[in-house]
């Protein structure tokens, strides 16, 4: 195993290297390619990482909902990738796949403009990692600063934690956002750099006097400046480049008593909108699944929420339902058929079904929220989740007809999944790309947390005969 993944990662070293940044005169082709390497990346990382191996399999049925099973496939299928063709060839190792990949880019091209360099220390009683981003090229860049160093905290696990050699539990928040903006962009110009610093103690608890290192597991997004107008104006910066990058330090801890623990504490200086919240004061205790209760806003809100939740449990047994023969709708959003793709999506249906009938959750409604986010987990705090004004701005409560559309009841299943710990925010373009993840990369499509939600949707309306 330890073989396997050095070799994933040398390998991955040497593709950024060769093939990070590349320009493709079929637009739509060059959105496939970057959301694609985008996928690998993130996908490969956190297979390497995060899943522990299990020799226990479980089969799809409806015998298994008082247990929580191994979701992790063969150690055969964590280093292969599907084809990259719609044929019936056999999968072919990752290594074949990046060769290919390089050879369909027409224009090969390393963007080596874009250098980033990191270092974590202790402070006092925190544990801070400070980044520095260079520009050593001639052209100015728009770094995407979502989920990164760049936004100047810890905002979803970008980056992993090892504490001699085992994985530190990720206890910070993940967050649902709106569509980028421009704000979420900041300049870095030719020949300049700019610095970012996180507090590593307000997302992870450090326990052990030991060697800590850190791994920065995120590719950089950016787009050139002077096309960042024209992006904009087309389709909403949704398709950027990314270069990707592996960073790790390494130091030592002592005195771990004193550091400080994980904050559950939200910070924002601005409201999510500039009107505030008439609350009633309102806790409203369901019967779906085990209980939900919502606190913090008026009635209207939370009689809202709570017949959404009561929805949930039948709504996801029923999409798991769809995953036993497996039916058209399955293999339209995750692909493949096979036994070792849809025993993974079906566990991970069933962990969060087992999760909502053993602990109660609890939507608070948020009186302020940083700006663009809809609602957000803690995963210090189990069966908590924060909603934001934005999320009761978006029109539709339920899934529609249209699985793309977005509606609350798809925000509250993607927060779901992600809490399950099972797939990731590797891509999350509501289009054509999520399908063709599925089509193409079945292995990354059972990864992504967007997949998950939208076959969620899709599996209330009827099978087509």
């Amino acid at each position: 195993m330890t073989f396997k993944i050095s070799y994933v990662f040398l390998f991955l070293v040497f593709i950024a290297s060769t093939s990070s940044s590349s320009y493709i005169t079929d637009e739509s082709e060059s959105a496939e390619l970057e959301a694609y390497r985008i996928a690998k990346l993130g996908y490969l990382l956190s297979s390497a990482q995060s899943h522990k191996d299990s020799d226990t399999e479980v089969e799809p049925d409806d015998t298994d909902i008082n247990k929580e099973p191994n979701t992790t496939p063969d150690d055969t299928d964590i280093y292969k990738e599907p084809n990259t063709t719609p044929d019936d060839r056999e999968d072919i190792p990752i290594s074949e796949v990046d060769i290919q990949l390089v050879k369909d880019i027409r224009e090969e091209r390393v963007n080596k403009d874009i250098a980033l360099d990191m270092n974590c220390e202790r402070v006092v009683s925190m544990v801070t990692c400070s980044f520095q981003y260079k520009n050593n090229g001639v052209k100015d860049y728009y770094l995407f600063k979502r989920d990164s160093p760049l936004e100047g905290e810890i905002n979803s696990p970008f980056i992993y934690v090892y504490g001699n050699g085992y994985p530190v539990q990720y206890k910070g928040i993940i967050v649902h956002r709106k569509d980028p903006t421009l704000d979420d962009f900041v300049l870095l110009r030719a020949g300049k750099s700019i610095s970012a610093s996180i507090r590593l103690t307000d997302a992870f608890d450090f326990t052990q006097n030991t060697i800590y290192t850190v791994q920065y597991n995120k590719p950089i997004m950016y787009i050139e400046k002077g096309s960042i107008m024209m992006e904009w104006k087309r389709s909403g910066i949704k398709a950027m480049r990314a270069t990707a990058v592996f960073k790790a330090d390494t130091f030592l801890l002592y005195d771990v008593g004193s550091l400080s623990k994980p904050d559950l504490s939200i910070e924002t200086d601005q409201d999510d909108d500039e009107d505030a919240y008439q609350e009633d004061d309102v806790d409203i205790t369901g019967q779906s699944c085990r209980g939900a209760k919502v606190t913090g806003g008026d009635s209207i809100q939370s009689n809202n929420t709570l017949e959404l939740h009561e929805d949930l449990c039948n709504n996801l047994n029923m999409a798991r339902g769809m995953i036993k023969k497996p039916f058209k709708k399955y293999m339209e959003w995750f692909g493949k058929n096979e036994k070792k793709y849809y025993r993974y999506v079906y566990n991970t249906f069933t962990i969060i079904l087992n999760r909502l009938r053993r602990t109660e959750v609890h939507y608070e409604v948020k009186k302020k929220c940083p700006r663009g986010w809809i609602a957000y987990i803690h995963k210090s705090e189990k069966g908590m989740i924060a909603l934001c004004k934005s999320f009761f701005d978006i029109k539709e409560i339920y899934c529609t007809e249209n699985p793309y559309e977005q509606t609350r009841e798809g925000v509250v299943v993607n927060l779901l999944v992600q809490g399950s710990e099972h797939a990731y925010n590797l891509v999350s373009h509501p289009g054509y790309y999520i399908k063709w993840l599925a089509y193409s990369f079945p292995m990354i499509a059972i990864k992504n947390v967007k997949n998950y939600e939208l076959f969620y949707c899709d599996a209330q309306e009827p099978e087509p005969y």
